[in-house]
């Protein structure tokens, strides 16, 4: 279970390297020993290890100072046996592999279902370093400040700001002088202001009391909310606050991607036709990816290479069906759909307010709320037959992540497409097939009841007894549970298992009196003849071998090579019951019927002996309602 865990655990943060190795934040997973598992770039770069260094190395051996080691040690050790008894969040100093000192701010949590441990980190050694020196060096506090590489505030009691770093200023838009004229719920969506005011006012009351983390969501200066986690701490002995944003937008976004691209996937997988396919994506794109409108166009094979909307979803409106899309039209008024088809390549519109490509269309665009857009080719042996059009309310997105992913999940729709196409085509195939083997199993039948035609033609006497035995042989497998293709093949069989008799002399076959030995072994080759005439037509069934076998007996004394029990095949044993019932109970010209009982009594005593029990149980169920019958 450990192992599986862990495996899966290394899966899952492969399966988001990107996304893992980009945020922001200091990560690594421990084992219930505290060796480590996983970490991102950014604890190595944090700690100055390289990652094969870090991986399986205990996080004790990392930590220099004893009272650390000590502290972390019991810690542990509490929350294996109770999480609720240490605190999840607490500072640590620690050193990097250089020897210098840094101060973090652990959260550590045990990982559901597990023994596993997830530690992310925040870097307050500039922080820390600052407000030790923020008297003797402002410049100093100010350059720790900027450099931090999360995006940073300082909120003073009357919610004003009172300084922010770089990084805000790029997350948010706002310049420095903008932002601390400002109070900060001036840049916090609606939905989210009252909560942090009461988190504000609860903090300068007791500190313990607020939250330290909690998620928010900003609005950038163009408008955009940006998603992402605050962390807010009192500086000692003031009221002002030290907040810093990790900004979770890209990660959301492509959250969001990667689970529609798996749904997707699934539907790709069990859609039944093309217009179920298209319509089910379209809608999960829209659903689970967060995007305005997806819609997917085929180029028509017309004289002005339209482009015909085939599925949509999401907030169309009346857009598509007013795109008048060809590939005659010149470059400049393809739009990018139309020239993500002529060359084959993706096409993205980060804003389509400025974009030239999009002017034909702009006004409408803007109308239904889109503010960029994406164009996916789809492609067959190297021939683009339509698009795949995303669009989204937010200019600036599809990043490189996103546009790969997105990229991905059409290559695979191509697929999908050209698989049910593909489908269709094999069904129709499979169709005309069955057509044909049944027409042959026909001939094949014809031929069969042709050749044991021969047979009875030569010997008048027995006329008409194999095709009996087919009949017997045929109902007593069909009680039997044979399938069609094993009844084709017996039926085949038994109305040809004795054309070898076409070598044995006509009076011998109409004698009498009882046969010589000669005349016996005359008589018993008839089945290895058969065989041999047999074996070179190219049946579908092994029609050769079951006349060859069909006088062979259950106890070994059969002929012509002495088989046993099941080394006979079971279409040989149906026909040698049925073969002994149609002979027993048929009239013949040198002597009388031996009668129905007597027939009966040779199966039922010889049961098990000379007959496979299961065919004589069945052929006398049959006989036994066919005597009530009549």
């Amino acid at each position: 279970m450990k192992k599986n865990f862990q495996a899966n655990l290394i899966n899952n943060f492969n399966d988001y390297q990107a996304i893992f190795e980009n945020l922001n934040v200091p990560i690594l997973v421990t084992d219930e020993k505290l060796n480590i598992i996983v970490v991102n770039q950014h604890y190595e770069k944090l700690v100055n290890y390289s990652r094969q260094e870090l991986i399986g190395k205990n996080v004790i051996d990392i930590i220099k100072f004893p009272q650390n080691k000590k502290m972390l040690a019991e810690y542990h050790q509490l929350r294996m046996l109770n999480p609720e008894s240490v605190p999840s969040q607490y500072e640590m100093i620690t050193t990097d592999k250089d020897g210098n000192a840094l101060h973090l701010l652990l959260n550590v949590s045990i990982m559901p279902e597990s023994r596993f441990t997830l530690v992310s980190m925040f870097d307050i050694t500039g922080q820390r370093l600052a407000e030790s020196k923020v008297t003797a060096s402002e410049n100093y506090y100010q350059t720790v400040f900027d450099t931090t590489g999360t995006a940073t505030l300082l909120l003073e009691e009357d919610m004003s700001i009172s300084r922010v770093n770089r990084e805000c200023e790029r997350i948010i838009g706002y310049t420095n002088t903008e932002l601390t004229s400002m109070k900060w719920p001036a840049i916090i969506h609606p939905d989210y202001v009252e909560k942090m005011i009461d988190y504000h006012r609860l903090r300068r009351i007791n500190p313990s009391a607020a939250p330290f983390k909690y998620k928010t969501r900003f609005v950038t200066k163009q408008g955009q909310p940006r998603d992402g986690l605050m962390a807010v701490e009192l500086i000692p002995g003031t009221k002002t606050s030290v907040a810093t944003f990790i900004d979770l937008t890209d990660y959301n976004r492509i959250d969001r991607s990667l689970k529609a691209i798996s749904a997707c996937n699934q539907i790709m997988l069990h859609a039944q036709t093309e217009e179920e396919l298209l319509h089910d994506i379209c809608q999960t794109i829209v659903d689970l990816g967060g995007y305005s409108m997806c819609w997917v166009g085929y180029l028509q094979d017309n004289e002005k290479q339209t482009v015909l909307p085939v599925a949509s979803a999401g907030n169309v409106g009346n857009y598509v069906k007013r795109l008048k899309i060809n590939l005659t039209e010149s470059q400049q008024h393809l739009g990018p759909t139309g020239t993500s088809i002529s060359t084959g390549q993706t096409v993205i519109v980060r804003d389509i307010e400025s974009d030239e490509l999009y002017k034909p269309w702009r006004d409408a665009a803007m109308k239904q709320g889109f503010r960029s857009s994406m164009s996916l080719p789809l492609i067959n042996n190297n021939k683009v037959f339509g698009a795949l059009n995303i669009y989204a309310d937010e200019t600036c997105i599809f990043d490189n992540e996103e546009q790969h992913l997105l990229m991905e999940m059409a290559d695979n729709l191509d697929f999908a497409i050209v698989a049910l196409h593909t489908r269709d085509e094999h069904n129709q195939t499979l169709y005309k097939m069955e057509l044909s083997v049944e027409k042959m199993r026909l001939l094949m039948k014809q031929a069969a009841n042709a050749l044991g035609a021969v047979i009875e033609k030569r010997d008048p006497y027995t006329a008409g007894h194999q095709s009996n035995v087919a009949a017997m042989a045929d109902a007593i497998a069909r009680e039997m549970g044979l399938s069609d293709e094993k009844l084709a093949g017996l039926y085949a069989a038994a109305s040809l298992h004795d054309i070898g008799k076409i070598t044995v002399p006509i009076e011998i076959l109409s004698k009498p009196g009882i046969l010589s030995e000669p005349e016996f072994a005359i008589v018993k080759s008839h089945s290895q003849v058969g065989y041999e005439i047999l074996k070179e037509i190219d049946f579908p069934w092994p029609v050769a071998d079951i006349v060859l076998q069909h006088h062979e007996k259950i106890d070994g004394s059969g002929y012509p090579n002495g088989l046993c029990g099941e080394e006979i095949m079971l279409e040989a044993r149906i026909i040698a019951v049925a073969d002994v019932l149609e002979a027993m109970t048929a009239h013949r010209p040198y002597r009388p019927t031996r009668g129905s009982r007597e027939a009966v009594k040779e199966i039922s005593s010889n049961r098990g002996i000379l007959y496979d029990p299961d065919v004589v149980d069945v052929c006398l169920k049959l006989f036994n309602k066919d005597s009530a019958d009549n």
